[in-house]
């Protein structure tokens, strides 16, 4: 049974998992999560994303992402721009060919040393398993919070 106890051990058993997994990747790829999150999420886009959408999709704060992206422009691999048909305090981001590469290579190498290392462990079913699990905790946890406010 999924108690309000349980929850909360797996939400840390999660924190800790991310934690784990951001030293890893920057380890690999010298990028943390939020650079890596906001390269590949530009990659997959057709054109520019707003700084405060892809704060929204990678699940961090508008500051961090705005940090973020003024870091991956200094190292040419993005490029910002305010918009000037709309409202002038929305910074549209968009990879730059030399950010495409990057991530190209990222993919093609790490996708293949996950591949070999996960073999049958991470099946696209048990993917969705884990997802399922994960949203069940966070509207359990949302649910009890509200009773709280």
């Amino acid at each position: 049974m999924l108690t309000l106890e349980k929850c909360i051990l797996l939400s840390y058993e999660c924190h800790r998992m991310q934690v784990a997994l951001e030293r890893s990747v920057k380890r690999a790829t010298r990028f943390g999560l939020p650079q890596l999150g906001a390269l590949c999420a530009l990659d997959g886009a057709d054109g520019a994303m707003t700084v405060s959408f892809l704060a929204d999709r990678l699940g961090i704060a508008h500051h961090t992402m705005s940090e973020t992206a003024r870091t991956l422009e200094s190292l040419g691999l993005v490029r910002r721009a305010r918009d000037s048909q709309a409202d002038r305090r929305l910074v549209q981001v968009s990879l730059t060919p030399q950010g495409h590469e990057l991530v190209m290579h990222l993919r093609e190498t790490h996708t293949n040393e996950y591949a070999g290392a996960s073999g049958a462990l991470v099946t696209p079913d048990r993917i969705a398993q884990v997802e399922a699990t994960l949203q069940a905790i966070t509207d359990l946890l949302e649910r009890h919070l509200e009773t709280l406010t």
